[in-house]
């Protein structure tokens, strides 16, 4: 049996291997085995027949990648693509819709604009024409946080597809009316 520092814990295709529980606060920071034999414990690091727990040892290559594969589906069509800058580009040129445009224009935050997603998806659902123009009052309600399409592709992208940071930084120097001071 491989020993592994105290609180480590390793899942390989060899299988799952755990070290004792972790040391408390006020022990030294060497490795201690629950006999309190480190002499034993420093052999066992050095030991060839240790698991080897670098990323380019043996049996890591049955890791998968972090990589996710989603699909996003369009705000106002059933087709699906494979980034959100796809199906934006799609929006503009196939239903003349700027989604980016329209949330830029209107000011809005990551809350409003995940609101106006969600507004869009059930409208297109219920066969409803989609606005181009937002009446903000139509955002106020907080049920339209809850997701109109089950885990929306578009929904877990927005940071990536506008970013909010700027469009606060812009906000800061115009006043409450919508103009500059």
């Amino acid at each position: 049996m491989t020993k592994l520092p105290p609180g480590w814990w390793i899942k390989n295709s060899e299988g799952s291997f755990a070290g004792p529980p972790p040391l408390p606060e006020d022990d030294p920071p060497e490795y201690a085995s629950e006999d309190g034999d480190h002499e034993k414990d420093q052999d066992t690091i050095g030991d060839e027949n240790a698991l080897d727990i670098r990323p380019d040892s043996p049996g890591w290559e049955d890791m998968e990648p972090d990589t996710e594969n989603f699909s996003v589906q369009c705000l106002l069509c059933s087709q699906q693509f494979p980034s959100p800058a796809t199906m934006l580009d799609h929006c503009k040129d196939k239903h003349t819709f700027d989604f980016v445009g329209v949330v830029q224009f209107e000011g809005l935050d990551f809350y409003k604009t995940i609101k106006y997603v969600n507004s869009i998806r059930s409208r297109v659902r219920d066969g409803v024409a989609t606005p181009t123009h937002i009446d903000s009052v139509s955002l106020d309600s907080d049920d339209l946080l809850k997701p109109t399409l089950e885990n929306d592709a578009l929904l877990f992208s927005l940071d990536d597809v506008i970013n909010f940071e700027a469009e606060d930084e812009s906000m800061e120097g115009v006043s409450g009316d919508g103009k500059a001071p």
